[in-house]
């Protein structure tokens, strides 16, 4: 996982006197929402990219965002029916960290609007990023849709900590 969120999620413990199980549950619903809003701009991005002349590689990809928002929302949906089997599985002292993970996770859901709305704004920040870097660069004539796509692809490709800050994916 990222190192960040395990620091702040430790940081939180220390100055907020929250349990570090139920930040962690908090971090991974925030990953969760990023993902399917991530895939969900991305999906639209694709279409307005290219419409039904989506190439094989962005159809992979987009099957992989797939795979990925099914998985999340899978593991969230069973994770409170999956409360016996993991509670048998654990040992008993971690029965309540288990507990206050689950209790973070589902919790966070309440507000998701708001979250939902972050998500939108951080996803737009990166965008405008990469459109900034393309008029810096001179390349103003890049369809919007497509910047939106590549920079939407580009954090895609690293939502899965496979390797350091996702090196060599986004590039």
């Amino acid at each position: 996982a990222k190192l960040g969120d395990a620091y702040r999620a430790y940081l939180l413990k220390l100055n907020a006197s929250v349990s570090f199980s139920t930040t962690i549950g908090t971090i991974l619903a925030e990953r969760i929402i990023d993902v399917v809003v991530l895939f969900l701009l991305m999906l639209a991005a694709t279409l307005l990219s290219f419409g039904r002349a989506v190439p094989t590689e962005v159809l992979i990809l987009m099957q992989i965002g797939l795979v990925l928002v099914v998985l999340v929302v899978a593991v969230l949906l069973g994770m409170r029916r999956l409360r016996p089997l993991v509670e048998r599985i654990l040992p008993q002292r971690f029965h309540l960290q288990y507990a206050r993970f689950e209790h973070g996770t589902l919790n966070s859901f309440r507000g998701i609007p708001g979250l939902v709305a972050l998500s939108g704004v951080a996803w737009a920040g990166e965008v405008a990023r990469l459109y900034l870097v393309t008029l810096s660069l001179g390349l103003g004539g890049i369809a919007p849709s497509v910047i939106v796509f590549v920079a939407l692809a580009a954090a895609l490709m690293t939502t899965l900590p496979l390797t350091p800050a996702g090196l060599g994916f986004a590039e």
